[in-house]
């Protein structure tokens, strides 16, 4: 089977080329507005656990909001039942991403714990993409080709479509020569699949939402929540004169706050 690597050179400067004259020949609207919805299945817990949650994404040559419609509990709600589940009162919430790609930026909470709602600066030029010729299908009626990749600890599947040429996609994603209309990886721990798809021609602004709010990169973040973790683990291990390992391995980026 042959496979084409997309480098992050590449996906700066042969991509951008691709992607731009594939806009030029397809679409004439001067202020073209790209609106995705897609089905956002989290398997945090456990497979026989999952959630689907709505996630829309909406797009300009040059920015673009993702936006995941979960519900979230209500601080001082949350409990332990018997069965080891959390319960309590679930709030609607929108929580947003935010990608710039003149300044080659996405902006989002970090979701990392112990800084949760920490805003991280994050590099739009993280992925390296591996094609795989010969390996498609349809969606939305859209032909779309697969495409790989390992993104901080998960190797992802998506299948993008050259026929809508925003270099865009759902969360992170981004970097191909055309539209992810679905995204999974590997251990089926997070799956993103389009279900409605429009472009209009219409004078929308798109802003930063964390504008304004202090930022931070992704090793900065870590060693913030590190900190915090460790005090917490050596008061709790001198408390009960014990040692604690905690997992982080379920997230959808993967940290290990253990190592020092």
């Amino acid at each position: 089977m042959a496979i084409i690597i997309l480098s992050k050179r590449m996906s700066q400067i042969t991509i951008y080329f691709l992607g731009f004259i594939s806009y030029i020949t397809c679409y004439s609207q001067n202020n073209p507005v790209l609106k995705v919805s897609y089905d956002y299945t989290d398997s945090y817990y456990s497979l026989e656990e999952q959630m689907t949650t709505k996630a829309t994404l909406v797009a300009t040559p040059t920015k673009s909001i993702y936006t995941n419609y979960k519900k979230e509990f209500a601080p001082g709600t949350v409990s332990l039942n018997d069965n080891d589940q959390y319960t309590g009162v679930k709030l609607d919430a929108e929580i947003p991403l935010y990608k710039d790609f003149k300044s080659r930026n996405i902006y989002c909470y970090s979701n990392i714990n112990y800084q949760k709602k920490s805003i991280l600066k994050d590099s739009l030029d993280l992925f390296e993409w591996v094609l795989i010729p010969g390996e498609t299908k349809i969606i939305l009626n859209y032909m779309c080709q697969a495409a790989t990749t390992n993104f901080r600890g998960r190797n992802y599947t998506v299948y993008f479509t050259y026929d809508v040429p925003f270099r865009d996609g759902p969360w992170k994603l981004n970097g191909l020569p055309g539209l992810i209309l679905e995204a999974v990886d590997q251990d089926n721990r997070t799956h993103y699949k389009a279900y409605e798809l429009s472009i209009t021609n219409e004078d929308l602004s798109i802003e930063n939402p964390f504008k304004g709010e202090k930022t931070s990169n992704w090793d900065e973040i870590i060693e913030k929540a590190k900190r915090i973790f460790q005090t917490k683990k050596e008061f709790i291990e001198n408390k009960y004169n014990g040692k604690i390992t905690t997992d982080f391995s379920e997230n959808i980026e993967v940290y290990d706050l253990n190592k020092n």
